[in-house]
């Protein structure tokens, strides 16, 4: 896998940051296990041969690999995994003349707005499904009751916003630490029963 995926090209750009293709890394990062392309286009409710060609384009700049082939009944399916970590806009790097300051600024604001979108409908249906849980007209007062008492730690979300203050070192340290504690549970193991969904900003507004 690529620590680090050097956008340099005004076609790299386009390729990661149109909001279809921005849907589709979303999903493949949700599902954690490689996917085969009927797999995601069933999720996206698309055409197969919709989602192949936008694989294809990942394919193109190593965006998305080949992570291992299985034949079910004598065909072979080809499961794709992401390559990358991180994503670098890189256009002073690029020497691409096409490529102006302007449109890299543009095409990673497009793809900030993808991600946020993905992980506000995420966050809304999660949370209109706890709500429907809560208020389903079939459960007795009593069905409530035990259910609100029930401390199922996967049943909740959290929604935080907070304004926290640093030092220089302080901010250095806070980075490290909180890599450190994503790293640390940020893996393949789909048998523990707890699945959780990540979305963080840190920002100055000053």
């Amino acid at each position: 896998m690529i620590e680090k995926l050097i956008l340099r090209s005004r076609e790299e750009i386009k390729i990661m940051t149109d909001p279809y293709r921005v849907e589709i890394i979303n999903i493949m990062k949700n599902h954690v296990l490689p996917m085969t392309v009927k797999e995601i286009a069933e999720k996206m409710g698309d055409p197969h041969g919709k989602v192949y060609y936008h694989i294809k384009k990942f394919e193109k700049i190593d965006a998305v690999v080949i992570h291992h082939t299985k034949n079910i009944k004598g065909i072979t399916a080809k499961y794709y995994a992401l390559n990358f970590k991180e994503l670098i806009f890189s256009p002073s790097a690029s020497g691409d003349p096409e490529l102006s300051a302007d449109f890299a600024i543009n095409q990673s604001l497009n793809m900030v707005a993808s991600f946020y979108d993905s992980s506000k409908k995420d966050f809304l249906n999660f949370y209109k499904n706890l709500l429907t849980e809560a208020n389903r007209k079939d459960l007795s007062p009593k069905e409530k009751e035990e259910l609100d008492k029930k401390d199922d730690p996967n049943k909740y979300g959290i929604l935080e916003n907070s304004v926290l203050h640093f030092t220089a070192e302080e901010y250095e340290n806070f980075i490290q630490d909180l890599k450190s504690l994503i790293s640390k549970y940020d893996n393949n193991d789909t048998t523990k029963p707890y699945k959780k969904n990540l979305f963080f900003t840190l920002y100055s507004n000053d």
